[in-house]
């Protein structure tokens, strides 16, 4: 599952010189194939495009148009407004980097607004008395539950992912690679967070088509989103 993003759309986008620019040139197709190129990169686990035939493919699928004028719509973006940044393997949006980002602070302020919230709670306890002190058995065994609970953090053995990557029809050494990516990062993403549902970012960020054990060919027609 890729994560999913909720971005502010643009008020009056329209009125933009650059997309003013890309409706004159590619007309409403334009502005469809800008905002659809937009919710991709919000997708993505960098926020990147390859050039690559079915990105262009998949785009010209689900837009209804030539893939050729994908492509040249593209390069337009890229040369002509600077609504896309490339690096000849790779195509971005500075706008959709700058929300990523913007996103990424908020949720960082909640979490440490959240930790210094909790210690407030717990430097504002009242010191218990010798009879509150002294809980009965019943009362333990929730708490010692629930720490066992938190504390115990089970992760995949590689014949676990091996055997996930084949029953979803993924290379077996796809598997043994992603496995050795997260059990040299201890567990974490690139971002530095635990990887708290390993079958979830198996399928998010591995299971790609490239990596199928039957690649599809070309000629098949992807679902329009």
């Amino acid at each position: 599952m890729k994560k999913t993003y909720y971005f502010q759309h643009d008020f009056e986008a329209i009125s933009d010189p650059k997309i003013q620019y890309i409706l004159a040139k590619f007309g409403g197709i334009g502005y469809g194939l800008w905002w659809r190129i937009v919710e991709m990169l919000h997708q993505e686990e960098n926020n990147k495009l390859h050039h690559k035939e079915y990105i262009y493919f998949a785009l010209s699928n689900q837009l209804q148009c030539e893939q050729d004028l994908v492509k040249s719509f593209i390069q337009s973006c890229i040369q002509d407004v600077e609504l896309l940044d490339s690096d000849g393997e790779c195509f971005w949006s500075e706008r959709v980097l700058k929300n990523v980002g913007k996103m990424q602070d908020i949720k960082e302020k909640r979490s440490s607004a959240g930790k210094e919230s909790a210690k407030k709670r717990i430097e504002n306890q009242q010191v218990p008395t010798n009879v509150e002190q002294t809980p009965t058995n019943v009362e333990q065994m929730p708490t010692k539950e629930k720490k066992t609970k938190e504390n115990k953090c089970i992760y995949p053995t590689l014949n676990d992912v091996v055997l996930f990557f084949e029953q979803n029809g993924y290379l077996r050494k796809t598997g043994e690679h992603a496995w050795n990516y997260y059990q040299d990062a201890g567990w974490k993403d690139s971002k530095g967070n635990k990887v708290k549902n390993w079958k979830q970012k198996m399928r998010g960020v591995w299971f790609r088509d490239e990596h199928k054990i039957n690649k599809p060919s070309m000629n098949f027609s992807l679902p329009i989103n």
